[in-house]
């Protein structure tokens, strides 16, 4: 069997090249994830945009119909506005979850200075 011999210190390091190049790459990846955050914002903002606009059109259909102006559109608008409440908590709650570090389970040792009270 042929020995195989001990990768010096030095040349197991990233080189400079290889430091900057990761360097770029943190940097680019931190713009994606911006991006990606400003991108789900609006979406929960649409989608309370659209549900307020959806009751105020179903009100107004309702109020065509059945002659009970402004009824219909008042109570669309308000059960818009609720649903698009009851979304926007929903939505952003799940964002903020998505994005906080996860967090290490309690083990309850003593002799663990993480888990200290």
């Amino acid at each position: 069997m042929a020995k195989v011999p001990k990768i010096p210190a030095i040349l197991r390091q990233p080189g400079k090249a290889e430091r900057q190049i990761r360097a770029r790459r943190k940097i680019h990846n931190s713009g994606d994830d911006s991006r990606s955050q400003i991108m789900a914002v609006w979406s929960i903002a649409s989608e309370f945009v659209v549900a307020v606009i959806s009751g105020g059109l179903i009100g107004w259909g309702v109020d065509a119909l059945a002659h009970t102006k402004p009824w219909g559109i008042l109570i669309g608008f308000g059960v818009g506005l609720c649903y698009g409440f009851m979304r926007f908590i929903k939505e952003a709650l799940a964002l903020t979850r998505s994005n906080q570090p996860p967090t290490r389970p309690r083990t309850n040792d003593p002799t663990d200075p993480d888990d200290a009270r």
